[in-house]
């Protein structure tokens, strides 16, 4: 059952959640305060959306293509946004 079923067990339900709200608040703090730890989260994010970017650039397709996830019309419809072909 969830810890919210139980009255007694709701008062420790909700005393965890504000112990999470200020650990988290103290993570903030530190985070905003700490100019590594910034540089080291944009790192490793960085990191990610670069691998998220070559599975999607070597992924095969339903059709067994390899694709650049790059869509030539919707492309050309930023550059070309009043181009009657594209419309």
């Amino acid at each position: 059952m969830p810890v919210a079923s139980y009255p007694r067990q709701n008062e420790l339900a909700t005393a965890l959640r504000e112990v999470g709200r200020v650990e988290w608040t103290l993570f903030m703090i530190n985070w905003i305060l700490n100019a590594d730890l910034q540089r080291r989260t944009q790192i490793g994010l960085n990191k990610d959306e670069a691998h998220h970017a070559l599975k999607r650039a070597i992924s095969f397709h339903q059709r067994g293509e390899i694709g650049d996830c790059e869509n030539p019309i919707q492309t050309a419809a930023v550059v070309q946004p009043h181009n009657p072909l594209l419309q």
